[in-house]
This record gives structure tokens, C-alpha cells and sequence, in this order.
């Protein structure tokens, strides 16, 4: 229906002078297209150029508009004068923009009744102008209220309490011939929800619930005789299928073809979403998902069954415990004071000077214990999260790129301070007797021993309050507890070795290397504080983990390394030295090693509503109807 219930879709009225030459213009779209090939348009005289006058020219604008029009051609004429006059304007399909003179031989007000909105076919500038290119806009218009939109056929009515043999069925139309895919992937368990799955094919009258409801005999009828496919094979449509998901990989696809445009009905024995893990589990040959125009599951009888909401009405955070994280953090900085509980005491009375004797042999446990944690902690955890959500070789590249990062700046790091520790001794040769220059050479030495240790010692306890904060935002106090008790665990040895290194290899004394231990150690209430308080990401937090791996790599196979093949003193024969440190090694390992039994990943709790209340638990669980 049009305005003022005619026929047309736009009216808008003008006030203009017949001294003026006007053009009405349409080009094509962004798209290459006219809105349509032609377009009717009839114009009236009208008393006043206002609203009022708009609608006085409805009645005549009615009349004219069921007359025939006039052909007008790109580059014709129309003309607006005393009496109405009614046109066809035909789009020029050989050029992008269709010109038409606009006559008018007396000055006043025209009303123009058209079968579309000019604006329709408006591509960079208006579509009245003056012949020097002024706008020429409407005093006032009106536009065709859009049709009422067809009623929503009712959904088709499912069944409840659920019977069917079947936990859920969804119907898809594929608007294009082409090869499609059907896709199954491990849990987050690292587990299929089953071992297998039963489908059923059915060609369906159209992808709506009526649809769907058509085809449930066929699927009744052909629910038996399900022949075992496993992953890789072409299913057809029709047929009856066993899916055998394969263990040898994380997911199983089965493909299919659709020879012609239409729809689909999937039976299947599982929700399909029980399947998903990082991918939908109907894809084309693109990768596009595909979705169900319409589908019926148990889930709609037992709301209890229902997949968890999305992420925008639920969340998985449980803020509030401030106390913990705080608490946990500063209970892992605990082992960095280790430097006063059983070192500095010892120190006093002489034992440095044997531990001076045995530094291989102190350096090759230390090192077991910093290589331990980098290849059982930092690089596999880092890896895990890293790739979280990412391909292969973007997981690949940054993932080793960070690590080749640590290294290279602890390289930086001791070289600069080597370049520095020349230079000092230089200078103080030039200059016989100054001690203090002296003294200032000797501590610039150190820096290259004892930067990498507390970078690398700062990196690995800030990601550890990373983990912690992660853990109590989203994971519990329960299991949040559990992983601050593992990261102590772990975090003696490697700070017993750390303050080792500071002070007899660094030369750092007792109390200043506790110090600096500590410092860095209080790295992980920052990482927790921004953990529990920020999403940093879980890719972030990898690359930042390999990070840190490579800062204990370069601290345990290149810094300490050197101690082991060339020590600078030794303790008896070169073949019992060397056994010991293989073995002091080897026990630094295990001691890592074993601590961290028990250390896995954080695993998000099951969401709940925005309101706080228990989102409904995923579909299927534990598949008590096997």
C-alpha cells in the first residue's frame, strides 16, 4: 500500500520556479545495480508546498497513477505543469546513472507520487538538482508504511516427557550443491562424550519445524540396521549410520555431498554440541557453520539437559575471595626467605669456603632443579595456553619465538655486563691503587650472574601468581589452595638453588641475596592481583610462560653449564667429580619432577546465570541412557 492509499511508496512535495531547469537523476548501487529496471512516478500540481498540500493531491495523484504512463527514456523530459502527468522512467542499463530534464512551466508547488524512494537509487548525490547542482529538497513527503509482516506460522508441537529413540534432531537447508562435513572432537577431558554415535539422514519438505515434523516417520522407519563408519567415509542422505569416532586423533569428520539446493533432517543418538570443541559440528567445504533452521532434542522436555547458556548471559568468575588471593600469593613468597632459614646461619661459620670447593657440584644440581622446571612446567604450560584457540603454526612460532626471546635477553644481559666488567678492569688498571674502582669492577662482574637468575626468577614466580589468580577467579578456593600448595612445592629447591647461585657464584652477600630473592619472589602477588582482577588472556599468559622458560634455559644449560665442564676448583679425582654432579643433577630433576606431581591445567567451573543463579548442566551428561 502506498501513502495516502495509493499505490505508490513515496510522495513528497516541491516548491519550484519555472525559471529554474531542474534533473531528476537514479544511478546504480554500491552493488553495480538499479534498484529496479523502471519506476513509476506521477506528478500533480498542488495548492501550497506543506503538508497540507501533499495530501490535497492525493486525490488526483489516485487518478493519474491508473492511467498509462509515458515511457521516459534517460535524457527525455518531464514535464510538471497545470494538469497531472504520469511516467515510466526507464533506467539506462548501458551507462550507471540515468538522467531526466525536469520542465516546469509555472512557478508553485508539485507534488510527486513515486512507486519508490528516490533515495533508493541516490549513489553519491541526490536525486533532484538545479542545473548548477543544488540539492533541491522536499518542503514535505511521505513514505509507504512498510508492509505487516506474515505471521509466524506456531513451531510444530514436540512431544514431552521425550520418547523418542533419538536425543535430538535438527533440520538444515542447503541453499547450494557442494561437499559438507560433519565433525566430532574430543572434550576438554581429552575424551569423545561416547565411543560412538547413531545418524540418520532424511531429505526434508523445507528446513522449518513442520519440516522437521515431516520427516520423523521416515526416521522412525530407518532407525535400525546402522552400518559402522568411521571417520573419513561419505555418508549419503537416506541412510542409516554408525559414527566410530577415531582414538587415534582429537577428531573424527564424515563428509557428505548435497547434489541439489534443498533440506536435511539429522537424527542423532547425542546432542551434536556434546561433540564441539573449539569448532561447530556442521561445516561446508569453507568452514562456514551451518546452522539448524529448526531443531527438537531432550533438552526441550528436561530444561535441566540444556546446553549452558552463551557467554554473554552467564559467567564463569567467582570474585569476592581478595583475602585468598592476597594470602596464597604471599605464602609462595614464603621459600625465597630460605637464604635465612638455612643458608646465612651456616655462612658465618666458615662454610662458605667449602661451598666454594663444591660450587660444580652445587651449580650441577641447581641447574637440574631450574631445567626441571623450565621442560616440566614453564614450556608445557606455556604451549598448552599458547595455543589455546590458535592454529598450529601460529601456536609454533610465537610459542618459540618467546622462548628464543628469554635466552637472548639474558644474553643481553650478561653481555652487557661483561662489556662493562672490561671496561671497569681497564680503567683500574690505569689507575694503580684504586680500590674503589676495584671494588666497582667486581660488582659490575656479577651482574651478568646474577640478572638472568632474578629475571628469570621474577618471570617464573610472576606467571605462577598468573596461574594462582586464574585459579581463584575461576576455578574455586578448593582448587586454587590445592595449586598454591603444588607451586610451594616446587618453588623450595628451585629458591634454595637460586640463593645458591647469588651468593657463592654471584659473590652477593647472604642478607642482600635473601633480599633480592625476595623481591623478586613478591612478583607473584602482582601476577595473581592481575590474574584475579583481569582477564590477561590465556594466550598471553603462555607466551609469557615460554618466556620465562627460556630465561631458566639460559640460566641452567649456558650460565651454569660452564661450572660443570670447566670448575674452577676441584675436589679429588675428575671422574668421581664428574659422577657427582651427574648425580646431584639427576636428583635436582627428580626433586622437580616429583613435586609436580599432581600440577594440571585450571579448568573453568560450570557457568552461572548473570542473576547468580545455576546455569542448566550441558546435555547428556554421563549418558545414563546408554
Amino acid at each position: 500500500a502506498g501513502s495516502g492509499g495509493g499505490s505508490w511508496e513515496w510522495a513528497g512535495v516541491f516548491d519550484l520556479n519555472q525559471n529554474e531547469h531542474y534533473v531528476w537523476s537514479a544511478a546504480r548501487n554500491t552493488a553495480g545495480n538499479y534498484a529496479d529496471a523502471d519506476m513509476k512516478i506521477v506528478i500533480v500540481p498542488a495548492s501550497v508546498a506543506s503538508d497540507a498540500g501533499l495530501h490535497g493531491a492525493e486525490t488526483q495523484a489516485t487518478t493519474t497513477w491508473a492511467l498509462t504512463p509515458t515511457n521516459a527514456n534517460n535524457g527525455g523530459t518531464l514535464v510538471a505543469g497545470s494538469a497531472p502527468t504520469s511516467y515510466r522512467l526507464n533506467f539506462d542499463t548501458r551507462t550507471w546513472v540515468s538522467h531526466f530534464e525536469l520542465s516546469v512551466t509555472a512557478t508553485g508547488a508539485y507534488a510527486f507520487f513515486c512507486q519508490h524512494l528516490p533515495t533508493e537509487f541516490e549513489n553519491g548525490f541526490h536525486y533532484l538538482k538545479t542545473e548548477e547542482g543544488t540539492d533541491v529538497e522536499p518542503v514535505a513527503q511521505e513514505v509507504a508504511p512498510a508492509p505487516a509482516p506474515a505471521p509466524t506460522p506456531a513451531p510444530a508441537p514436540v512431544p514431552c516427557p521425550w520418547s523418542e529413540s533419538w536425543e535430538w534432531s535438527g533440520v538444515f537447508d542447503f541453499p547450494t550443491a557442494g561437499w559438507y562435513t560433519w565433525n566430532a572432537a574430543r572434550n576438554a577431558a581429552g575424551s569423545y562424550a561416547d565411543a560412538s554415535m547413531q545418524l540418520v539422514l532424511v531429505a526434508a519438505p523445507n528446513s522449518t519445524s513442520w519440516g522437521l515434523l515431516d520427516t520423523k516417520s521416515d526416521a522412525q522407519t530407518k532407525w535400525t540396521g546402522f552400518a559402522n563408519t568411521n571417520s573419513g567415509s561419505i555418508l549419503t542422505v537416506g541412510n542409516s549410520y554408525n559414527l566410530v569416532f577415531d582414538t587415534h586423533t582429537w577428531t573424527s569428520h564424515y563428509y557428505f555431498q548435497i547434489t541439489s539446493p534443498g533440506a536435511v533432517a539429522f537424527y542423532a543418538q547425542h546432542l551434536p554440541v556434546e561433540f564441539e570443541k573449539e569448532f561447530h559440528y556442521l561445516k561446508d567445504a569453507s568452514g562456514t557453520d551451518i546452522e539448524p533452521g529448526a531443531q527438537a532434542s531432550v533438552s526441550t522436555c528436561a530444561p535441566a539437559l540444556a546446553p549452558s547458556p552463551t557467554p554473554a548471559t552467564t559467567t564463569t568468575t567467582r570474585k569476592g575471595d581478595w583475602l585468598g588471593v592476597i594470602m596464597g600469593s604471599i605464602l609462595t613468597v614464603v621459600p625465597t626467605l630460605i637464604g635465612v632459614l638455612f643458608i646465612a646461619p651456616r655462612l658465618a661459620g666458615g662454610l662458605q669456603t667449602c661451598l666454594e670447593k663444591s660450587l660444580s657440584i652445587i651449580s650441577a644440581f641447581a641447574s637440574g632443579v631450574i631445567f626441571a622446571a623450565a621442560v616440566f612446567l614453564l614450556l608445557p604450560e606455556g604451549l598448552h595456553l599458547a595455543g589455546v584457540g590458535q592454529s598450529e603454526v601460529y601456536q609454533a612460532w610465537t610459542w618459540g619465538s618467546c622462548i628464543l626471546a628469554g635466552w637472548f635477553s639474558c644474553y643481553l644481559i650478561a653481555g652487557v655486563s661483561k662489556i662493562i666488567e672490561v671496561k671497569s678492569k681497564a680503567s683500574a688498571e690505569n689507575v694503580a691503587g684504586d680500590e674503589e674502582k676495584n671494588a666497582e669492577a667486581g660488582t659490575l662482574s656479577t651482574f651478568g650472574i646474577v640478572g638472568p637468575v632474578l629475571l628469570g626468577d621474577f618471570f617464573h614466580n610472576f606467571s605462577d601468581g598468573l596461574v594462582i589468580g586464574v585459579a581463584f577467579r575461576v576455578c574455586g578456593a578448593s582448587f586454587a589452595w590445592k595449586l598454591v600448595g603444588v607451586t610451594i612445592a616446587h618453588e623450595i629447591p628451585q629458591e634454595l638453588a637460586d640463593v645458591m647461585i647469588l651468593i657463592l657464584d654471584g659473590k652477593v652477600r647472604w642478607h642482600l641475596a635473601t633480599l633480592a630473592n625476595f623481591v623478586s619472589g613478591c612478583s607473584t602477588i602482582i601476577g595473581a592481583i592481575i590474574t584475579y582482577s583481569v582477564d590477561a588472556g590465556q594466550n598471553a599468559e603462555g607466551l609469557l610462560l615460554a618466556y620465562g622458560g627460556g630465561v631458566y634455559l639460559f640460566v641452567a644449560v649456558t650460565e651454569l653449564a660452564g661450572h660443570l665442564l670447566h670448575p674452577k676448583s676441584s675436589n679429588g679425582p675428575i671422574l668421581k667429580q664428574f659422577v657427582l654432579q651427574f648425580l646431584v643433577f639427576i636428583i635436582g630433576t627428580v626433586l622437580m619432577g616429583l613435586v609436580l606431581i599432581g600440577h594440571e591445567h585450571c579448568s573453568a567451573p560450570p557457568p552461572v546465570m548473570a542473576d547468580g543463579s545455576p546455569a542448566p548442566a550441558p546435555a547428556g551428561g554421563g549418558h545414563h541412557h546408554h
